[in-house]
């Protein structure tokens, strides 16, 4: 059972004066469906694997494309993605080294592309006839959704879906107006200030009845199901292309096996959109709630995993010698464990810890990423 609270006045007052921006009521802007095919053409045959192609046209205006794949049968069947431009450049997985198994390791059952998210495929998109190259399953022809976006300058709007999950402090009738959900979301968006980016429509949903391994999250397994599990949304560009937030009462199992702790994750880097499968959200914990230091840890938390969303890595890993495949975002050579702030990436928003003090930045190249995804928006609704 699913009670969704998002178009209720929220607490059941009709005077909203007092009410954040984003949660402002505001008039719809016209139908927005994204455009989903199951009709591509089988390029080769290798008995139970094969690659499947998708024909499509950029539209003129757009530099930028997120493809997301989906299944249409059996879990777990796609293993390779690939975008070829109007000029035939070609951009592939493995073009992003081993970000491909990140990827794939964090969605596994859909699959997400952002192009570009590099640099080197700035000028990979461009108007005219394009292609998707999908390596699966050969019986059964995947499903696809082709988005695409401007990396324009100027400010972004970017929506939210966020849904409750389990007995949670407060409902989505209350949340607009809890201060300590409001700081959270206040926190979020100083911490993307960086990127020109504000929250412009924040909808709550209650998610009561969910199994008890959802909140708190315990497994991989869990987290696509709970990710399934919500509807589709409808309405205009900015409903539809929000970006699922789910809020649970922490992580256990699987997510803390190895003893150590988790605020967030996310399905994908990046997510593909609309939500509603198994690859498409964020997950926050609500545990820090409630206090003025714990509403910014979330708040900041929040900000991160919605950059990963967005397309962002981490600009150092705790793990050591790794980065992200940008050129311009500093690196924490040693000391990350030991002495943080001591980092050169310390402040950039996709450092690893949240416990910071100061403002929250992005490199120009995390900047174009960001302004590429098509959550992120210039246009009206």
């Amino acid at each position: 059972m699913l009670a969704d609270a998002s178009d209720a006045t929220p607490d059941g007052d009709d005077d909203t004066s007092d009410l954040p921006p984003w949660a402002q009521p505001r008039p719809s802007g016209p139908p927005f469906m994204a455009p989903e095919r199951c009709d591509a053409d089988l390029e080769f045959d290798a008995g139970e694997r094969g690659q499947w192609r998708f024909d499509f046209t950029v539209p003129p205006g757009d530099d930028a494309v997120l493809v997301r794949v989906l299944p249409s049968a059996t879990p777990r069947t796609l293993t390779g993605l690939s975008f070829s431009g109007a000029h035939d450049d070609v951009i592939t997985w493995s073009t992003y080294g081993r970000y491909t198994s990140v990827q794939q390791d964090l969605s596994p059952n859909a699959l997400a592309m952002l192009v570009p998210q590099l640099p080197t495929a700035n000028d990979v998109v461009t108007p005219g006839a394009s292609s998707v190259l999908v390596d699966g399953a050969a019986a059964t022809s995947p499903c696809f959704t082709v988005l695409g976006s401007s990396r324009a300058d100027g400010p972004r709007a970017l929506s939210l879906d966020v849904w409750l999950v389990g007995e949670q402090p407060i409902s989505a009738e209350q949340a607009s107006r809890d201060p300590h959900i409001q700081r959270v979301v206040a926190t979020a968006e100083a911490a993307l200030a960086d990127a020109a980016l504000t929250f412009d429509r924040i909808r709550f949903h209650d998610l009561p009845d969910a199994p008890p391994s959802w909140s708190p999250l315990l497994s991989r397994l869990d987290l696509e199901a709970m990710m399934a599990a919500v509807p589709q949304p409808s309405g205009d560009r900015a409903q539809v292309l929000a970006v699922p937030v789910f809020v649970v009462d922490g992580f256990g199992g699987d997510y803390t096996a190895g003893g150590g702790s988790l605020a967030g994750i996310t399905a994908g880097i990046p997510i593909g959109l609309p939500g509603g499968d198994a690859g498409s959200g964020v997950v926050i914990s609500s545990r820090q709630l409630g206090s003025e230091l714990g509403d910014q840890i979330v708040g900041i938390v929040l900000a991160h995993e919605l950059g990963h969303a967005l397309g962002l890595y981490h600009t150092t890993e705790l793990t050591g010698g790794l980065a992200d495949p940008l050129d311009d975002t500093p690196v924490c050579t040693s000391g990350i464990t030991t002495n943080a702030a001591a980092c050169p990436d310390y402040l950039n928003l996709m450092f690893p810890f949240a416990l910071r003090r100061g403002p929250l930045e992005l490199s120009d190249q995390q900047r174009e990423v960001v302004r590429a995804h098509p959550a992120t928006r210039t246009e009206d609704p």
